[in-house]
């Protein structure tokens, strides 16, 4: 399953810097789901479903996090088999 996501001005201006939960990406996916999400580098736990975050949503996120500038953002996610590779989402 493949999950489009819209990182707004609004999802930047009002996102926390380092926090999984509420970061701007963690914002934007609240707008689309009513599922918890987590976003770690390099993934997305959206309720329980994990998703891998693209290059550059891992940049972003790398860029937001340590106070830089940022543009609002638009990508696409896939689902995450994670018995395939990881045993939990910590190892990410």
């Amino acid at each position: 399953m493949v999950l489009h996501v819209c990182v707004s001005a609004e999802d930047i201006a009002n996102g926390v810097k380092g926090d999984a939960t509420n970061c701007a990406i963690a914002l934007a996916l609240k707008k689309i789901s009513d599922e918890d999400v987590e976003v770690e580098v390099p993934g997305v736990l959206l309720g329980s479903i994990r998703y891998t975050l693209p290059k550059e949503a891992e940049e972003f996120v790398d860029r937001f996090d340590n106070g830089m500038g940022v543009e609002p953002i638009e990508f696409d996610m896939e689902e995450h088999i994670p018995e395939m590779e990881y045993e939990d989402f910590e190892s990410w």
